[in-house]
């Protein structure tokens, strides 16, 4: 199994080459490529990536003019030729074992398109950052997350996701670029689960996240104008999918098929599956059934475990 990743960097020269070289030590022989996509950096960024990987033969560096993040996403699934591809932060760190630990995955679960991992946080803050104590599957949850906008989220360096479904991301106009200039992770995960994707968890920290001053999430609670057209991207990126992908809104028979076929099926899954119910254009009788099959789904697997 052939592993790409894409590194998507704008002025981070004093964290770029520890990402890069975590994923060229990562154990087995599963690297395929590192592509890294500066965005028009006005550091040292590319005197350090031509002197130091220039003729790497695993790095494919890219450079081009600024325009955000996701446009580096986009030029990297354009061009990445592997069977997986993984997204890679400049300021975050691979461990050592996380290829094989997904490739084990995509291997032994055909059906799995798209795998998170858990990750810890180093820096200002040290925690390790896991969503369940096992592994899990969270299956698909297209119908539900194109309704509501909720889904299982984490942020890009614990995403992979299997080529064909990467491809189909690009389906996604340029002009939705500038809205996601940063948080890109969102755009990609959105368009995943709306196209079907069956997305798998690995409960262990297989990444490092270091928080420092200059995370997007410090400087985006600061600037309103920032969040606001991040929530406008998220919602139209959601609209493009769900009309791309023929999402129905009416269909509670085809919204209960899905809440019944996930594995894991916790409170806030519940929440959600409701939620969706109530916004979808359907009768009090039928919504009503479905409340009653929802519960009913819920506690059963309450009581097998």
């Amino acid at each position: 199994m052939k592993i790409s990743v894409v590194i998507s960097n704008y002025n981070y020269v004093r964290f770029l080459d520890g990402a890069i070289e975590s994923a060229l030590k990562c154990n087995g022989s599963f690297l395929h490529e590192v592509i890294v996509i500066d965005d028009g950096s006005t550091d040292e960024s590319r005197e350090m990536l031509v002197k130091k990987y220039g003729t790497h033969e695993k790095v494919k560096l890219i450079f081009k003019e600024n325009g955000g993040q996701f446009s580096c996403f986009r030029k990297g699934i354009e061009i990445f030729t592997g069977d997986i591809v993984c997204f890679l932060d400049p300021d975050d760190r691979y461990d050592s074992e996380y290829f094989k630990r997904i490739a084990e995955v995509y291997q032994k679960k055909p059906y799995v398109d798209f795998v998170y991992i858990g990750y810890r946080d180093v820096g200002e803050r040290n925690q390790i950052i896991l969503d369940a104590k096992n592994d899990f599957e969270i299956g698909t949850t297209a119908m539900m997350t194109a309704i509501t906008g909720s889904h299982f989220w984490s942020i890009t360096s614990t995403m992979s996701m299997r080529r064909f479904l990467a491809k189909q991301i690009l389906a996604l106009p340029n002009h939705y670029d500038w809205m996601f200039r940063a948080r890109a992770d969102t755009a990609l995960e959105i368009a995943a689960v709306i196209i079907g994707a069956y997305r798998y968890y690995i409960a262990k920290p297989l990444m490092q996240r270091t928080v420092h001053e200059n995370n997007f999430t410090h400087t985006m609670k600061s600037c309103g104008k920032i969040e606001q057209r991040y929530w406008e991207g998220f919602r139209r990126v959601n609209a493009f999918f769900a009309r791309e992908y023929n999402i129905p809104n009416d269909s509670l028979r085809l919204l209960k098929r899905e809440y019944k076929s996930l594995q894991v099926k916790d409170k806030q899954t519940r929440k959600y599956y409701i939620k969706a119910a109530k916004l979808m254009r359907v009768s009090p009788l039928e919504r009503w059934k479905f409340l009653i099959s929802v519960y009913k789904y819920y506690y059963k697997q309450k009581r097998a475990r």
